[in-house]
């Protein structure tokens, strides 16, 4: 297979057919990349490549997944900005009254966005207070995920201690017996944070995958 490194891929706007670029390839490593409690990780070589899109002429979003891409012998810069989580909260919006697919996927997708999101934006980058409204749809959106995306345990537990939940947590880190070997150092940290009252997302220097 040739990689041409001198073309773009192109979708287009649903909406208004206005054209985006995005660079052919991407190098990517995991060199430097920090991971996270809740799941995320992120690092100097880890381009964020988002499945939800905003159209910059007519501010509708819509996803990438969904539309047809082509490929042009041009190199033009990828305008694949990461979204704020203002604008990811406006995003769901409106995806949810247009539908998501019937196997939850795409609205997972962007639920876990939204929630690694609202830690970067609150806890993260720098330490902001947090509205009563903007707690609850925090904790609304780690439910849905816990209930209908999170296959791992020691995850189910880990967003229920960021959202509060400090009884349900111990709880299902108490049922977790014959799996919590497996995350040990990970779990200790939690089990602690959950005596202290402690919903903060924290760091994690020593990575086991734990997304979903």
């Amino acid at each position: 297979m040739r990689i041409d490194f001198n073309s773009s891929r192109v979708i287009t706007c649903p909406f208004c057919f206005e054209k985006k670029y995005f660079m052919n390839c991407l190098s990517c490593n995991d060199v430097g990349a920090r991971y996270w409690s809740d799941g995320k990780r992120n690092g100097p070589m880890l381009p964020e490549m988002s499945n939800v899109q905003k159209c910059s002429r007519c501010g509708k979003y819509y996803l990438r997944s969904r539309q047809q891409e082509q490929e042009v012998d041009d190199f033009n810069v990828s305008d694949d900005e990461p979204l704020t989580y203002q604008e990811l909260k406006e995003a769901f919006v409106q995806l949810s009254a247009e539908g998501f697919d019937e196997d939850g996927e795409e609205e997972a997708d962007i639920r876990f966005m939204l929630h690694y999101a609202h830690n970067d934006y609150y806890h993260r980058e720098e330490k902001r207070p947090v509205s009563e409204e903007e707690s609850k749809f925090f904790r609304d959106n780690a439910l849905w995920l816990i209930r209908y995306a999170i296959d791992k345990d020691i995850l189910k537990v880990e967003f229920y201690r960021e959202i509060g939940e400090f009884e349900m947590a111990q709880k299902c880190l108490d049922m977790m017996q014959d799996t919590r070997f497996l995350w040990e150092d990970f779990a200790n940290e939690i089990e602690r944070r959950i005596k202290e009252k402690d919903s903060e997302v924290f760091f994690v220097s020593r990575h086991k995958d734990r997304r979903r």
